[in-house]
């Protein structure tokens, strides 16, 4: 099975999108009809509006730039025949295979990832000319949608930064003008300029959009980290000095140690990996549920378990060699094991599916009811779960 980033870039190579369009500029890669039959289609884009309260909370429309909510679905429906796009954001949150989609690609590329769903209606345009803060990709579900992308006036730009640019590139800067039909994908970095419009029949598209981290990232979560530093919570220096452009001696020396204090945090050999555990630890579980298997089972019910199969999501282990503990870390929750229990913890967590032959042919000297009792939390927390 193909990783989810592998089909989106098919058939395209990882290496070569890394290597000449990862960040740099768009890419249009053309693919079957067929190619996200199994991802998306009408049918689940009726069964989603059908079964929820109308309208769907996850419902916007938007028409010549202006953006709406809907009252109930007979304005919706009349919206649509009037040319307005309809927006289902967070699409992943309401179907299954969505949801299951986006978690492998979020554990594979190790950033958050958001599914938007576009139904467009052709020569009615939802959005003018605009950049988006983060890389995404069109994935073309159905019909036909005409693209131009033009470069980026302000470089890696972020969501929250003092300037934002209101103007748009001329138009003859637009470097790639495409028509995207079914199956089709096209790449846009954040901060490249973009507008589309439908052609010759509905469109139905959906929007991938990754949420990359960035230095910014890493300097607010740095900020409350400083915060177990005591050094970092004294008060200043009160200054004394009402001079314009003098600094009171005692800022500078404040300032100065203040510089000696954070390159030392900042050379601290654990300190990325503290931080990958926080982006673990805050990741997004789309799929938490998993009853009865979190509330019934026990230990003696899994000795009859013979084939398992791991929820997907992004985890943080770790080995505390003080205490002689494994610590596992995912989507907001913390498990601790023994540490002959970390070999079967790091399997575990390496592979989608496994069994009970794989797991006794482990490296470890340890019954099958212990090894039990290691996948027993994992289940009650959602993680693992046993296949009939």
């Amino acid at each position: 099975m193909k990783s989810p980033l592998s089909f989106i870039l098919d058939p395209f190579s990882l290496e070569e999108f890394l290597s000449g369009y990862h960040q740099r500029q768009a890419l249009h890669i053309k693919g079957r009809q067929d190619k996200f039959r199994q991802l998306f289609g009408w049918n689940k884009l009726n069964d989603i509006l059908n079964s929820s309260p109308q309208p769907h909370p996850g419902v916007k429309m938007s028409q010549g730039g202006k953006q709406f909510r809907p009252k109930d679905a007979t304005a919706l429906i009349r919206a649509v025949q009037g040319g307005a796009t309809l927006i289902l954001e967070n699409a992943d949150r309401y179907d299954l295979v969505l949801g299951d989609f986006l978690n492998r690609l979020t554990e594979e590329i190790g950033e958050e990832t958001r599914l938007n769903l576009y139904l467009s209606y052709p020569e009615n345009q939802g959005y003018r000319n605009h950049y988006d803060t983060q890389d995404f990709f069109i994935l073309q579900v159905s019909g036909y949608k005409e693209w131009l992308v033009f470069p980026e006036t302000i470089p890696s730009v972020l969501f929250f930064q003092k300037k934002h640019s209101t103007e748009a590139p001329p138009q003859e800067s637009c470097y790639l003008h495409c028509k995207l039909g079914s199956g089709d994908v096209l790449y846009v970095p954040r901060g490249h300029w973009h507008h589309a419009i439908a052609h010759d029949e509905p469109s139905v598209h959906l929007t991938l959009a990754m949420f990359d981290r960035t230095g910014i990232d890493f300097m607010k979560w740095l900020v409350d980290e400083l915060t177990d530093y005591e050094q970092f919570r004294r008060t200043l220096p009160v200054s004394l000095t009402g001079k314009k452009g003098v600094v009171d001696h005692r800022i500078a020396e404040w300032l100065e140690q203040l510089k000696i204090d954070l390159a030392r945090v900042l050379n601290e050999p654990d300190l990325y990996e503290r931080f990958l555990k926080y982006r673990a630890a805050t990741s997004r579980n789309r799929q938490p549920f998993q009853f009865p298997d979190q509330t019934e089972l026990s230990v003696g019910d899994l000795l009859s378990a013979t084939r398992f199969r791991r929820r997907v999501q992004r985890a943080h282990i770790s080995l505390d060699k003080l205490a002689g503990r494994v610590e596992v870390v995912c989507s907001g929750r913390r498990l601790m094991f023994d540490r002959e229990a970390e070999t079967v913890i790091r399997f575990v967590f390496s592979c989608e599916e496994f069994t009970k032959e794989e797991l006794l042919a482990l490296p470890v000297m340890i019954s099958w009811q212990a090894v039990c009792s290691i996948l027993l939390p994992l289940i009650k927390e959602g993680c693992v779960l046993p296949v009939e």
